[in-house]
């Protein structure tokens, strides 16, 4: 986290953030960090989006995969489990 606040000139909270939004994959925090987006061209993980995957609804979970992919939704459903 200091690495990252250090380089991007930002504070603990932007960094936990890009964390938060990108599942805790580093990669993908520096990108949203340099860039505001994230490198595979997915949109960042909202709130709404997470309460949507927690609810287990199927329906919720295939709106997701369409706008995440199977694979980030894989990965947010480790990360949150986590």
């Amino acid at each position: 986290m200091k690495r990252f606040m250090a380089e991007f000139g930002a504070d603990l909270a932007a960094v936990a953030q890009a964390f938060l939004k990108n599942s805790g994959e580093a990669a993908a925090a520096a990108e949203c960090l340099r860039t505001g987006q994230r490198s595979d061209g997915c949109p960042l993980w909202s709130r709404q989006d997470d309460a949507d995957l927690l609810e287990g609804r199927e329906e919720a979970r295939n709106n997701l995969e369409t706008k995440y992919g199977v694979e980030n939704v894989r990965k947010r459903v480790g990360f949150r489990t986590s």
